[in-house]
């Protein structure tokens, strides 16, 4: 859960908590294979220093990380891992992982279907780069970065936006008189 300082109306300050992500804890103990009575001791670690190292359940060594302020959250195996070659990378899976995990389990099947098509198609579109729009006040963000060992490590984040000024009538009329 992400806390941010806002302001009231009047200009005092008060704090806005941002909801959990939804599955992140079950995805963790699945796709990572760490134990749920680590769980707490990683938690506890990342609220304090957002970083904490385990092993997992086939002894391989893991580091989860958070970033506050880029809101970004990542975990990566300390060990070098071989990829056999020749395999190929399913990007559509990763991103409708992904995406469940971050938007939860709101989104129907077909819509989650053509969001991480969407996101799988821009990654390899523009060098592992991808956005989704959330209302005209949210982007989530997703970066996913190929590694020399054959892994790749995805990096999300949460950005505030406004795209109403972008948008409106009066925008597409100036920019439509530019040459």
């Amino acid at each position: 859960m992400y806390l941010v300082l806002g302001k009231t109306p009047f200009g005092e300050p008060y704090i806005v908590p941002e909801p959990p992500l939804y599955g992140r804890v079950n995805r963790l103990r699945e796709d990572w294979k760490i134990s749920s009575d680590e769980l707490p001791d990683i938690i506890d670690q990342l609220n304090r220093g957002q970083g904490a190292e385990v092993i997992n359940s086939d002894g391989v060594p893991l580091r989860l990380w958070v970033n506050p302020k880029e809101r970004s959250k990542g975990v990566e195996p300390l060990v070098k891992e071989d990829i056999p070659s020749g395999s190929k990378r399913d990007y559509r899976k990763i991103a409708a992982d992904l995406l469940e995990l971050e938007l939860g389990p709101d989104l129907e099947g077909e819509e989650m279907e053509a969001l991480a098509c969407s996101v799988a198609k821009q990654w390899q579109q523009y060098d592992g780069h991808a956005g989704l729009f959330l209302g005209d006040q949210e982007q989530f963000q997703l970066k996913l970065t190929e590694k020399d060992d054959g892994g790749c490590d995805v990096a999300t984040r949460m950005l505030s936006v406004n795209l109403e000024p972008a948008l409106s009538p009066t925008a597409c009329r100036l920019k439509s008189t530019r040459k």
